[in-house]
């Protein structure tokens, strides 16, 4: 889908970018979108258990590339990858829950589609593999990256803030407790504010409620400080089991206001608003 300034809304993007996902065969779970520092559009996604990109060859986005493996073993089914602009090119992020790691790799500007830097470990190990992914990314490249775990036990951190400074290191903060009554899902990151603040947002499952019955929540760090993790308060409660909180990759106004959605079941979508001094 493309925006249309003139009708005000979302349409049909034109015939090559309809065709840029293969169609048919096994499902491609998720595909995200990004546009690097030269204008060139990249689509990233999951097939067959490996992690594949497209570009475009020009800023009209007319003559897509074929299809560029950017994993190079295979992972789980389940598994999914995520695409963020970096000053210099673009970076991929991936989970493998069959070698319980994530990966990263990168690709600058310069290089022919096809040349992709080595792969990066952000973690490996200790069930820290999941099909949860959302990414943000510093003026500086700094990376953050808000995904799930799979370890899967109470008392024990069910998500984990994942920073890859501009130097390529990388740092691994869990956080959000599974607990008998609370069960944290789906999370996203968002870097917001002057200064800035990191936003950790996503689902608390209410366990044992009948019915069904989430909340939306979010917790706040200093970019510089990432592994300090405030705690949760709760941003949306519609009475239902509400999911899938989503933000804005655009940029943003440095003071606000700054709108977050989720939406339940019901087809009924839900907005509230981070300011970076309260919540609405």
């Amino acid at each position: 889908m493309k925006w249309d300034a003139g009708h005000r809304s979302y349409r049909l993007a034109a015939e090559p970018w309809r065709f840029a996902i293969p169609a048919g065969g096994e499902p491609v779970e998720t595909a995200t979108i990004a546009r690097d520092g030269s204008g060139r559009w990249w689509i990233v996604y999951n097939y067959r258990r490996k992690m594949w990109a497209r570009t475009v060859r020009n800023t009209a986005g007319d003559d897509w590339t074929e299809p560029i493996a950017v994993s190079e073993q295979l992972a789980s089914q389940d598994d999914i990858c995520a695409v963020a602009a970096m000053p210099g090119g673009v970076g991929v992020i991936w989970s493998d829950q069959d070698h319980e790691a994530v990966y990263f790799r990168r690709h600058s500007n310069e290089a022919a589609p096809e040349s992709w830097e080595a792969i990066e470990i952000a973690e490996q190990g200790g069930k820290t593999a999941d099909d949860h992914i959302n990414l943000t990314v510093a003026g500086d490249g700094t990376l953050y990256a808000a995904t799930k775990n799979s370890v899967d036990r109470i008392d024990q951190p069910q998500q984990v803030l994942r920073v890859r400074d501009p130097r390529g290191k990388w740092s691994n903060y869990p956080y959000a407790l599974l607990t008998r009554e609370h069960q944290p899902t789906r999370p996203i990151v968002q870097l917001l504010g002057d200064p800035a603040r990191l936003y950790l947002l996503h689902t608390v499952g209410l366990r044992g409620r009948r019915p069904p019955h989430s909340i939306i929540v979010v917790q706040a760090a200093d970019p510089k400080r990432p592994g300090r993790i405030g705690a949760a308060r709760t941003l949306i409660d519609g009475g239902t089991a509400v999911n899938n909180v989503t933000g804005s990759k655009a940029p943003l106004p440095q003071q606000g206001p700054w709108i977050v959605l989720a939406s339940d079941a019901g087809g009924n979508v839900y907005e509230a608003r981070l300011d970076g001094s309260r919540l609405g």
